[in-house]
């Protein structure tokens, strides 16, 4: 592994930490609006149930320093 990837994968990991506990705060409102709408009688369990594993899969990712696929831009197809 070269020392370029390395600076790069150090990076990452630093604006991730840094990065934590605003994402973290956002997270957690996230789903309080979430449970809310359940509460609200919007949304049923297993849609509150499937949207929280999804808000957990994408934390995950960011933190992990990979770009979720919704997130992803492609390139225009020639």
């Amino acid at each position: 592994m070269s020392a370029a990837t390395l600076t790069l994968i150090i990076q990452g990991l630093t604006a991730a930490i840094a990065a934590a506990p605003t994402i973290i705060t956002q997270i957690e409102n996230a789903k309080a609006l979430i449970e809310g709408l359940f509460s609200a009688g919007v949304i049923t369990k297993e849609t509150q149930d499937a949207l929280h594993t999804h808000l957990d899969t994408v934390v995950a990712a960011v933190l992990a320093g990979q770009v979720p696929p919704e997130f992803a831009v492609e390139a225009d197809p020639e």
